[in-house]
């Protein structure tokens, strides 16, 4: 196991610690209970637990957590002309001023090209400088895999149907990729970076998860939960670990 970095998509990087919190014997009723009941031990914070032997887990798995891992693996899906782009320029955040432009060069020609790019603004009160992410790329939605950027899909929805055939075509001459990079888990303590709702949280339940399911299911496949983050910040060049291409992908979900 690498001992700083978590892949939610790779088992080898869990941290062993966990089985000896959740898999002695004498736990296992509390936790099938919890588990096939209140769900407890998967609240955002173990202070919102009021099961005290569920809470007590929760902390102590919360303190592997810690002293194990110092990033984790995200994905972000996309489709792209020049996948060894992002090797070149790491991940950068949606821009408005390169969204419009590139909205302006796919759409140009089409009537009410003003109006459907004002439209689809409201986009950016909640995008505008941030990269959507996944905690899985095995879980992912395709969405932004078949289609692309959601902005410029507002903006071809904005136009009918001659600019959903525009994007259409634009889209054809691109190739569906996950971009894989780590990010520090520091980031997740700095709301700027990464806003409330896609709190840390997220990675140590997901791992929480996997561990109970296999103690209590044993032999029954785990197939787990999609989550998204939205991230506030840049990710380098050295942070990109490698491109994945949706094919691969999509032989995982088999």
């Amino acid at each position: 196991m690498n001992s700083n970095i978590l892949d939610l998509d790779d088992p080898s990087t869990y941290a062993e610690e966990y089985k000896q919190i959740l898999y002695p014997e004498e736990i296992l009723p509390i936790l099938k209970d919890d588990f096939e009941g209140p769900q407890e031990i998967f609240k955002k914070s173990p202070e919102d637990v009021t099961n005290p032997t569920i809470k007590k887990l929760r902390y102590k798995c919360d303190e592997v957590f810690k002293r194990n891992y110092v990033y984790v693996m995200a994905y972000h899906a996309c489709r792209t002309t020049d996948p060894n782009e992002y090797c070149r320029l790491g991940l950068l955040t949606s821009s408005r001023e390169r969204l419009e432009a590139k909205a302006r060069d796919i759409f140009t020609g089409i009537q009410n090209l003003d109006r459907a790019i004002s439209e689809a603004a409201t986009y950016f009160r909640l995008y505008d400088e941030s990269i959507s992410m996944y905690t899985s790329a095995k879980l992912a939605s395709a969405t932004y895999l078949n289609e692309g950027s959601h902005y410029l899909r507002m903006v071809a929805a904005n136009l009918g149907r001659e600019g959903e055939q525009r994007l259409s075509i634009k889209s054809q001459g691109s190739k569906p990729i996950f971009v894989k990079c780590k990010i520090p888990v520091s980031w997740f303590e700095d709301v700027a970076i990464v806003k409330q709702y896609s709190k840390l949280y997220l990675y140590r339940t997901s791992l929480i998860r996997k561990f109970i399911w296999d103690r209590i299911y044993s032999g029954e496949s785990y197939v787990g939960f999609p989550e998204s983050l939205v991230v506030f910040k840049a990710i380098s060049p050295e942070d990109i670990v490698s491109i994945l291409s949706a094919d691969v992908c999509d032989n995982w979900r088999k």
